[in-house]
C-alpha cells in the first residue's frame, strides 16, 4: 500500500472541509488562522517533494497552539526535528469538543503520523 500524502482525499463519516495546505510559519499562522477551536495536521516535505503528515492535534485556540509548536519550548522532540524541514499545515474549525475528538482520532488513524505518541 502506498504511503498517504497530505494531498490524499479523506473519506469521513462527517463532512470535513480542511483548509488549503498553508506554509507553516509565524507570519502565515498569524494571518491565516483564527483564534478558534479546531483540528490541525502538520506536514513536512520528504525527499520526493511530497508533504507527509507528521502530527495531528486539536486545540481550543488553533492560532495559539500552532504558534506554540513553532516556539523554542516545543516539548515534542519529533516535532522539533520535523520543523527543520519545509513544513505546511491544514486546519479545520470544529466548535464542539466531541467533534474535535472524532476528527482528530479519524485523522490519526488515516495518516498514522510519526510524531503522535499515542492515539486518542
Amino acid at each position: 500500500m502506498d504511503a498517504l500524502t497530505d494531498s490524499t482525499l479523506e473519506a469521513h463519516a462527517m463532512p470535513i472541509q480542511w483548509s488549503e495546505l498553508i506554509e507553516y510559519s509565524v507570519e502565515s499562522v498569524k494571518s491565516k488562522v483564527a483564534s478558534m477551536a479546531g483540528v490541525y495536521r502538520l506536514s513536512a516535505r520528504d525527499d520526493a517533494g511530497e508533504y507527509r503528515v507528521f502530527y495531528v492535534g486539536q486545540a481550543n485556540d488553533l492560532r495559539a497552539r500552532l504558534l506554540q509548536h513553532l516556539g523554542d519550548g516545543e516539548p515534542n522532540e519529533c516535532i522539533r526535528t520535523e520543523r527543520k524541514k519545509p513544513c505546511k499545515f491544514r486546519i479545520v474549525y470544529v466548535e464542539r469538543q466531541e467533534g474535535r475528538d472524532q476528527v482528530e482520532s479519524e485523522t490519526i488513524q488515516e495518516f498514522s503520523p510519526r510524531c503522535n505518541a499515542k492515539k486518542p
